[in-house]
């Protein structure tokens, strides 16, 4: 029996000199399963996080900058994420509650996420979206802007 500068015992076969030591025998397949389950591990909890897809109010001719008022509704826990960008892939920004009205400026190609610029906590605030832009440009006015899911969007007026 040999130690290691670390510590462990090396248990080498007397009687084969080829024979490879019985540590390194048992502990060689358990070490590869070991490594690879952490790099699969390591690969799996790795955040893919896209980059941001900002909301734009667009010049739609007699229309308002966000042409649509929703309210988010349905929720079966305590908030939505709202979302950098129109997927999961994407940073949680914000959240709503049921309840929250919230305007619709654009809709993913999908059909699954709305773009939507609500007031902050709950309010009644002035967004500026309510009235014709001379010009489509990124949504930059006083209130939140994010991504939230279209399943618990109901489209109320617009």
């Amino acid at each position: 029996m040999r130690q290691s500068r670390f510590g462990l015992h090396f248990i080498f076969a007397q009687t084969r000199p080829a024979a490879k030591c019985r540590l390194a025998q048992t502990l060689g397949p358990n070490i590869k399963l070991l490594i690879a389950l952490l790099s699969s591990f390591a690969i799996a909890n790795t955040a893919v996080v896209e980059k941001e897809i900002p909301i734009i109010v667009a010049v739609i001719p007699g229309a308002d900058a966000c042409p649509s008022l929703g309210e988010i509704t349905g929720l079966k826990f305590t908030r939505l994420n709202v979302r950098a960008g129109p997927g999961i892939a994407f940073t949680k920004v914000d959240a709503v509650k049921n309840g929250q009205r919230v305007y619709l400026c654009n809709l993913s190609k999908d059909g699954e996420w709305h773009g939507v610029v609500y007031p902050k906590n709950h309010g009644n605030q002035d967004c500026g979206v309510t009235t014709e832009k001379s010009k489509s440009e990124v949504y930059s006015g006083p209130c939140e802007a994010g991504w939230v899911h279209s399943s618990w969007v109901k489209v109320i007026a617009g």
